[in-house]
């Protein structure tokens, strides 16, 4: 009896151990995200419409990106906002859509703000 609770009690404490280090991963990759939010240098404000955001009556959220002179870019700027708009709308949507306008949906990272970026920020951004 005593050697049974004592496998009960290892093997709640590897539980508990397990859970603690998917918590401490959770909040690193908080960490990270608010992170690159902080490092990414906004050209303009939140209300930026380089992103605008629709919510329906059914709980389904829009997320648009709408840079189409720049075939939405993906900077810094557009990724902040991106996770920014993410973060807000999870705990009230059933579903949320990433589109975009224009003929693409997006051509991917900004280069020129990559190639200037320290390797820290490159490192968060990938």
């Amino acid at each position: 009896a005593t050697t049974h609770k004592t496998t009960t009690a290892t093997k709640a404490t590897l539980a508990t151990r397990k859970t603690t280090t998917l918590a401490n991963n959770a909040t690193s990759a908080t960490t990270q995200t608010t992170t690159l939010a902080t490092k990414a240098t906004l050209a303009t404000n939140q209300t930026s419409n380089l992103v605008t955001v629709q919510t329906n009556s059914n709980g389904v959220s829009y997320i648009t990106l709408n840079n189409p002179a720049k075939r939405n870019i993906l900077s810094l700027e557009m990724l902040n906002l991106i996770i920014h708009n993410l973060e807000s709308l999870l705990p009230n949507s059933r579903c949320i859509v990433l589109r975009s306008t224009g003929p693409v949906f997006s051509s991917g990272h900004d280069l020129t703000q990559l190639a200037n970026s320290s390797p820290d920020t490159r490192h968060l951004i990938f």
